[in-house]
């Protein structure tokens, strides 16, 4: 696995809110991090950012 990619707070909240328009392309990058085929990232304040979001 050498593929990384930092995940915005966006797509994070795109997975957990469910939005209809981006839920499916944020399950899938997460489907790839989970089956480890990309490493995911994201920083302290992009957890910062998702908890004010919700």
């Amino acid at each position: 696995m050498n593929k990384k990619l930092f995940v915005d707070s966006d797509v994070i909240l795109d997975l957990l809110a469910e939005r209809t328009l981006f839920y499916e392309d944020a399950a899938k990058i997460f489907t790839w991090g989970y089956k480890k085929k990309i490493e995911l990232y994201a920083t302290a304040v992009v957890l910062a950012n998702i908890f004010y979001g919700k």
